[in-house]
């Protein structure tokens, strides 16, 4: 046994996830989209382009809370969308807070948590406090 543990213990899918906001037609045409870019190795952000905008928004929607939930690396394998599992330590589960499921990093400059300076050093509050 690896001592691997689930990151989220969602008892959700991604599948159940993906249709609360997508139908179908939506979700037939997401694993077009995402199999087109798996084989053209394009650049994400030239890609999405293609993809109309009502749709991208709601597929945007649902990998953002998949990705809440745990699940990450989004593909097409024979004709379906696959997600992978984040997995963790258990000993290190107890360390993890929804900033570890965040897309937004502070180096990257998109997280909105907060910073305030105390006299004995930096205090981060995260957006969701």
């Amino acid at each position: 046994m690896s001592g691997l543990v689930p990151v989220s213990s969602t008892i959700q899918t991604p599948y159940e996830i993906m249709y609360k906001h997508l139908d179908s037609e939506d979700i037939i045409a997401m694993t077009k989209y995402i199999s087109d870019y798996q084989r053209t190795e394009s650049e994400w952000k030239l890609y999405r382009k293609k993809i109309p905008g009502e749709l991208l928004e709601k597929w945007g929607e649902a990998f953002t809370e998949c990705r809440e939930k745990g699940f990450c690396n989004t593909h097409v394998f024979k004709n379906k969308i696959v997600w992978n599992r984040m997995m963790e330590f258990e000993r290190n589960k107890k360390n993890l807070d929804k900033c570890t499921l965040c897309a937004n990093t502070i180096q990257g400059g998109t997280c909105v948590g907060s910073f305030k300076v105390k006299a004995n050093g930096n205090m981060f509050t995260p957006c969701w406090m």
